[in-house]
């Protein structure tokens, strides 16, 4: 079994760096568990940063607690999958004996409350951690720690680790061009080359954006969705071969990765998102591409991203045609879901209604266009190919260390004028949002507590749907 942890970038600065360099500092730290293969990811939602007065000692050579505030913070846990007890050495990281006896006592209470413990110590050359368990009651090294946020994603993998502490190896001469480009290119290309990337949906979109990202050497991509090749995606498909025609996009998607590069491990699931074992598929990822066409599905990714703290970039396209015959706008919208970002939600992607509800959504959505007559769904070529552009871009600006200021939350392109817009600013996270919010009882960090939830409620009676279909439609002129 691997055991992993799952922090965003600033509770990752929370458990590691001293508020008083001189002495010691305490960080418990609360979370979720996520589990898939032979992978146990804990993805840390909460801290609490002790302050100094709670300390009943604090010196260079230890930090002591009362057992007043022990037991409070064994309780809360008590809500939690993973009590994670953080504290710093000025050198050397290790478990002392000190360290050894405390923790012995303490996993005894805390696995009490709460099913796993894990314990980190960071000095000055890295991080120890370990973490018990309820089940197997032995101290197992945990092997690697995926730190996340919204400038990027780094791994750092513990003194203790049973896992190599070399990064994976890059072809210089594969990879010399884009090397040549600054400094941080390489840390960029290291990151992706320790990354599988998800996608939802294997049409036109991901399939430009997928042939992309193959060139940086991933470490796996897997592709969701049910649906198979008809002739009428040979023009924007990229891969498509004649002989595709009836195959599943996802199997055509995966031979085409698999010929460029037989290194890139690669899985296809045939179903809807959140169906099936797509969930289940998509845990192994990393990072999530998205372009669906209903913001049902959107809402869904948003939910899933924020329970594991998973990066999203998405994309989708529309075509109006105000009532007449030739379109007066065509237009593309680009959103990322970063962690400790605003999330889909927050960027004006409205879901979480009643099964029915949402069924009769995805449908009213998949034209493509405010003409659902003109089905099958009109596309046009440069609009998709641009939408799946940006969306590498802002993958590859996130990889990149101090290359952008930012990654845009909300780019708007229109194929007509054409201009590409940074919306960011109009959309900030929101601390109530119930997807990425503050609340104990919003999304973010979850992970497999529970089952995914409906946050959501419809705005009309359901006895008269059609009123919400066509608001929905009418509403969200910028939605793919």
């Amino acid at each position: 079994m691997e055991y992993r942890l799952v922090v965003t970038e600033s509770s990752f600065n929370k458990i590691t760096v001293s508020d008083d360099p001189s002495v010691e500092h305490l960080v418990y730290s609360f979370g979720s568990v996520s589990r898939y293969g032979n992978v146990v990811e804990f993805v840390l939602r909460d801290s609490r940063t002790l302050r100094n007065e709670e300390y009943l000692h604090r010196s260079a050579g230890l930090v002591e607690t009362s057992h007043e505030l022990a037991w409070e913070v064994w309780h809360r846990s008590s809500g939690y999958g993973v009590l994670i007890s953080s504290h710093t050495h000025l050198g050397s990281s290790y478990f002392s004996s000190t360290d050894n006896a405390q923790d012995f006592r303490i996993c005894q209470n805390v696995l009490g409350f709460c099913d796993n413990y894990v314990r980190i110590v960071s000095g000055a050359d890295g991080i120890v951690a370990e973490v018990i368990s309820c089940v197997d009651k032995t101290w197992k090294p945990v092997d690697l720690i995926k730190i996340v946020g919204r400038t990027g994603m780094r791994w750092v993998t513990p003194k203790n680790s049973s896992l190599s502490q070399d990064c994976p190896r890059l072809e210089e001469a594969v990879h010399d061009r884009t090397l040549r480009v600054g400094p941080g290119a390489r840390e960029a290309l290291e990151s992706i080359s320790r990354c599988t990337f998800g996608f939802v949906g294997a049409g036109g979109g991901n399939s430009v954006v997928a042939q992309f990202l193959k060139f940086y050497s991933p470490a796996g991509m897997i592709f969701v969705d049910p649906d198979r090749v008809e002739i009428h995606n040979a023009n924007r498909f990229l891969g498509f071969r004649k002989g595709d025609v009836g195959r599943f996009k996802v199997k055509v998607l995966a031979r085409e990765i698999r010929q460029f590069d037989p290194e890139i491990k690669v899985r296809g699931c045939r179903a809807f998102f959140p169906e099936g074992d797509s969930v289940e598929a998509l845990k192994a990822a990393d990072v999530l591409v998205s372009f669906p066409d209903n913001d049902a599905t959107r809402y869904d990714l948003a939910v899933f991203a924020a329970r594991f703290h998973k990066p999203l970039f998405d994309a989708g396209t529309l075509i109006s045609y105000a009532g007449g015959l030739e379109p007066c706008r065509i237009t593309a919208r680009v959103l990322s879901q970063l962690p400790e970002g605003p999330c889909l939600h927050c960027l004006g992607v409205v879901g979480g209604y009643g099964p029915r509800i949402e069924e009769e959504v995805r449908q009213a959505q998949a034209s493509y266009s405010d003409r659902p007559d003109l089905a099958p769904a009109p596309q046009v070529v440069t609009t998709n190919a641009f939408a799946a552009s940006l969306v590498v871009r802002n993958i590859l600006a996130y990889f990149y260390p101090g290359l952008v200021s930012h990654v845009p939350a909300y780019l708007q392109f229109e194929e007509l004028e054409p201009s590409v817009q940074d919306l960011s600013h109009f959309f900030p996270r929101r601390p109530g949002c119930p997807v990425c919010g503050d609340a104990f009882e919003a999304e973010r960090g979850w992970a497999d507590a529970s089952p995914m939830k409906r946050l959501l409620q419809s705005p009309v009676d359901d006895g008269d749907d059609s009123l919400l279909i066509a608001s929905l439609v009418a509403a969200e002129p910028d939605r793919g």
